[in-house]
């Protein structure tokens, strides 16, 4: 049988492609994909599946041309939805949130009840900073499928970052009505709960552990969720426990070796040695105004960009990763030297131009700001390369105690990234190397980093906010004292602690688990390194 002499691909063909996608079988579905096509020329739903299989396998360049040959040839506004829709959801996995949103509007334009496409569409929203207008769209999929869990979650997040937590906690409720065993929900919904005010969904989530049908991901949240509830009734030897369980499992889905980590962070001191910065030279003036928070998650980053950004003339923007791609950009791969060892092989002049295409990047969403605070904490990498990139920019790196900053990384379960968080062992190595190399910026370049002690700022708010400003040039306000009422979107793991005054009950809690955190404590004393050949 010529299957070239039918004008569609038969049902059987088209089930048996949607049934590789569906099992995620993307090498099997690119290869169906390209043999029915050879019979099947130019039919959309068959290059919509090949886009698909290869998106699967992150070769989303190579997926954009058989999508858009898809919408090309799509015979309906019902298919070209979808196909749009897929174009945006890549442009999601590749973190390009304009684009993402821009083919996402497309394809709910041509089929409004797309819950698909509303549903990404909401999201590329909120990633974007529109979190309002995201709540409206996810809104709308919920009134199109009152059981779509995923835009009741999100809705709920949504909320979270606005600061309406009791709009947020309902939604995150309902959400578990829908689906009862979802453990980022649990987890979601612990971080906006007070435990030794209502234990009642510790209860719920204690009996709901003991369930032997749980996925690893849903038990691996409940711990989480079920520590942070037991160390706020003061339970710490079981608080740990769980957390223990929890950050094993989280380890297992993680790529992460230490040995890698501490090379690269060699490599970095070796760059960006004293005699090469003592001899480098720029003539730019870049920089004027940007305000770069920098240092190890959980050290207070974001807490100082909320006291920051409650100032008339200063926006912040939440973490990026604009400097890095700026980097990736112009530091390309040379003779087979990546980024930090080609550094030296590259011209000097390149710092200009790091400088120039950074503030173009962000030109957008500064718009006519006097000042602009870029959060992305491991931007203290490249302190050295900020400086000569943005010599008119300030750079705040904030510090804490190790052992409580180790703890409460130990203690958040990260979205993405962040890889060495789930073993001490890991973590007090990682935090070593960058004591190490904050260490070698510090001396370096002496004053020209502000260098911003949480726990001091814990003690004397007022002299430590001032001495903040009048090093970023900026003159005192009072409203940087009441950071808390400031009204902006946080979408990170302490968008519920910056809407708090400032508190003190982190400070020195790792004593509480001072047995617990021995093997930590040892690493973080200790000046062993272990570095790849």
């Amino acid at each position: 049988m010529k299957l070239s002499n039918q004008k569609k691909p038969i049902k059987s063909i088209i089930k048996q492609l949607r049934s590789l996608h569906r099992q995620k079988d993307f090498v099997g579905l690119e290869e169906a994909s390209r043999k029915y096509l050879d019979y099947y020329e130019n039919n959309p739903e068959i290059q919509n599946f090949l886009g698909a299989a290869l998106s699967g396998q992150e070769l989303y360049q190579d997926a954009f041309v058989y999508f858009f040959k898809a919408v090309v040839d799509s015979e309906s506004s019902f298919s070209k939805s979808r196909y749009l829709s897929n174009i945006g959801v890549s442009y999601l996995k590749l973190d390009d949130q304009k684009n993402a949103l821009n083919y996402l509007t497309k394809a709910v334009t041509e089929d409004e009840e797309n819950v698909n496409a509303l549903f990404n569409q909401a999201n590329a929203m909120r990633n974007l900073g529109q979190v309002e207008q995201s709540l409206e769209v996810y809104q709308k999929v919920m009134s199109l499928d009152p059981k779509h869990a995923n835009s009741v979650m999100f809705y709920s997040l949504a909320l979270k970052v606005l600061g309406r937590f009791e709009d947020s906690r309902k939604s995150a409720f309902k959400a578990l009505s829908l689906s009862p065993q979802w453990g980022t929900v649990h987890r979601h919904l612990s971080s906006m709960i007070d435990y030794s005010k209502d234990k009642n969904h510790l209860v719920q989530m204690e009996s709901l552990i003991k369930g032997d049908d749980l996925s690893d991901e849903d038990k691996m949240n409940l711990f989480f969720a079920i520590s942070k509830a037991l160390e706020e009734i003061g339970n710490y030897k079981d608080s740990f426990n769980y957390l223990s369980k929890g950050n094993n499992l989280a380890r297992k889905g993680v790529e992460f070796s230490t040995e890698h980590s501490n090379n690269y962070f060699r490599l970095m001191k070796e760059a960006f040695s004293k005699d090469f910065f003592e001899s480098a030279e720029t003539h730019n003036s870049l920089g004027e105004g940007i305000i770069f928070v920098l240092g190890m998650p959980r050290s207070g980053t974001s807490l100082v960009e909320q006291i920051l950004a409650s100032h008339s003339k200063v926006f912040g923007a939440g973490e990026l990763r604009h400097y890095r791609r700026c980097i990736d950009k112009f530091y390309f791969e040379i003779k087979g030297k990546k980024f930090p060892k080609n550094f030296r092989s590259h011209s000097l002049d390149l710092v200009d131009e790091v400088g120039k295409h950074y503030e173009e990047m962000i030109s957008d969403i500064r718009g006519d700001s006097p000042f602009f605070v870029d959060k992305m904490p491991y931007n203290f990498m490249y302190i050295p390369l900020i400086k000569l990139s943005l010599p008119k920019s300030r750079i705040v790196l904030c510090e804490r105690d190790p052992l409580d900053n180790c703890l409460s990384i130990y203690k958040q379960k990260f979205g993405v990234g962040n890889a060495y968080a789930y073993s001490l062992e890991e973590l007090g190595n990682y935090y070593n190397s960058y004591r190490e190399l904050t260490d070698q910026w510090k001396s370096l370049l002496g004053d020209q980093v502000f260098c911003l002690n949480y726990e001091g700022l814990t003690k004397t708010q007022k002299e430590v906010t001032e001495n903040m400003l009048d090093y970023c040039g900026l003159e005192w306000e009072e409203s940087c004292l009441d950071f808390h009422k400031t009204n902006r979107n946080n979408k990170t793991a302490s968008s519920v602690q910056v809407r708090r005054p400032i508190y003190t009950s982190s400070i020195k809690l790792a004593e509480k688990y001072e047995e617990e955190l021995k093997p930590l404590f040892k690493i973080l004393n200790s000046e062993e390194k272990s570095y790849e050949d």
